[in-house]
C-alpha cells in the first residue's frame, strides 16, 4: 500500500510538471487528491495480521490475528457469568459474559468479533473504537488459554488456531465498566478443517 502512494506521489508531481504547460492542471490535481484520500483511507482501514506460536499443554500451536484484533498478554479478572450460545452469540454487557462449552471435535478454529459501545438510556451508539474489550478462551476449569483485544469499532477481527488440544473449550468477553455505555456486539466461532 505504501509503494502505491510513492508512486502516485511520483506520478503527481510529473503530472503537475507536466500540466503547467498544458491545460487541465487543475483537474489533475483533483484527481490526484481524490486518488491520495482513497488509498490512506484504505490503508486507515487495512489490519495487518499478526502470527504467534504458543504452547498449549506440551502442543505448539499457531495463533494468527485478523481484522481489527491485537494480541493481549495481560492478566483478565477470574469471573463466572450466565453464558451464551457458541456457534454465534450476541452480547450486551459491562463487564463481562462467558459462552456454553463448545465440544472440539476438529483442530484447526476460529473465533471472531464486533462490537460498539451503546448508552443503553439513550441508545446513543459509539463506534469510535476508543474503547477495547478483551476477548479470551478458555479450558473446561476457566484457565485462560489464549486471549486478544477488540476495538468498539464495529469491525470484525478475531483469531484462528492451527491446532486446538483442548476438548472442552469456552469464550468470555469482557470490558471495564464504562457506566452507561454497554458494550453491545456479536461473534462466531468456526472450525476450520
Amino acid at each position: 500500500m505504501l509503494f502505491l502512494i510513492i508512486c502516485a506521489i511520483i506520478r503527481t508531481k510529473e503530472a503537475v510538471c507536466f500540466s503547467l504547460m498544458k491545460e487541465g492542471f487543475i483537474l489533475k490535481r483533483l484527481f490526484f487528491l481524490m486518488c491520495l484520500f482513497v488509498s490512506l483511507h484504505v490503508w486507515n482501514i487495512t489490519s495487518f495480521a499478526e502470527t504467534r506460536t504458543i504452547d498449549i499443554d506440551g502442543e505448539s500451536v499457531v495463533v494468527e490475528t485478523f481484522g481489527n484484533a491485537q494480541f493481549y498478554d495481560g492478566e483478565i479478572e477470574e469471573e463466572r457469568a450466565m453464558t451464551r450460545s457458541v456457534s454465534e452469540f450476541s452480547f450486551n454487557i459491562n463487564d463481562y459474559v462467558q459462552t456454553d462449552y463448545i465440544e472440539n471435535t476438529h483442530r484447526k478454529w476460529r473465533v471472531q468479533t464486533q462490537a460498539y459501545l451503546r448508552n443503553y438510556r439513550t441508545r446513543e451508539a459509539d463506534m469510535s473504537g476508543n474503547t477495547k474489550y478483551i476477548v479470551a478462551i478458555r479450558d473446561s476449569s476457566g484457565k485462560k488459554i489464549f486471549s486478544y483485544v477488540g476495538k468498539t469499532d464495529n469491525v470484525y477481527g478475531g483469531v484462528t488456531f492451527s491446532k486446538v488440544p483442548k476438548k472442552r473449550l469456552c469464550i468470555s468477553v469482557s470490558k471495564k465498566k464504562t457506566g452507561e455505555y454497554f458494550l453491545f456486539g456479536k461473534g462466531d466461532t468456526a472450525f476450520l478443517d
